[in-house]
């Protein structure tokens, strides 16, 4: 009986070293949260459906006098992103990926550019000697794939 108590001890350890590998290997991983500010703005980026996506930028000041400062979010593929909370004054803005596509997620910091029917100040067509800087512009082109595993 002495003789079998090793391979009987080896035989476990190596059952159970089976049994967790296969459970580690098996467990999908969760949705990722992709963060990105102004020093990603022209950049290309890659999401699975499901991440997420946090967009934090700095303050800005508005070039229109009396408007009020904050980040406007362009038109985008809603069909890609679906917007979540959000604080334009402070600049942040989540996003969660929910279809398989690409598209260009714009936000425009102080005023919007164009004729605006809506409470967002329209940014003047030109900036006088002296007057605040044009607004500032993020922007970055999204792919979003299907999630690993799918």
């Amino acid at each position: 009986m002495r003789r079998f108590r090793p391979i009987l001890l080896s035989f476990l350890v190596l059952a159970g070293t089976a049994c967790a590998q296969g459970v580690n290997s098996s467990a999908s991983p969760g949705p990722t949260t992709l963060r990105l500010g102004m020093s990603d703005t022209r950049s290309n980026v890659t999401m699975h459906v499901g991440d997420h996506l946090v967009v934090t930028l700095p303050k800005v000041s508005s070039p229109v006098p009396g408007a009020p400062s904050a980040w406007y979010l362009a038109p985008y593929s809603a069909h890609l992103l679906e917007a979540g909370p959000a604080t334009p004054i402070d600049g942040r803005f989540e996003f969660v990926a929910k279809a398989k596509g690409t598209g260009e997620l714009k936000l425009f910091g102080g005023c919007w550019p164009g004729p605006v029917n809506d409470e967002r100040p329209s940014c003047p067509d030109t900036v006088a000697p002296g007057a605040p800087p044009l607004p500032a512009v993020f922007s970055v082109t999204v792919s979003v794939t299907q999630p690993v595993g799918a």
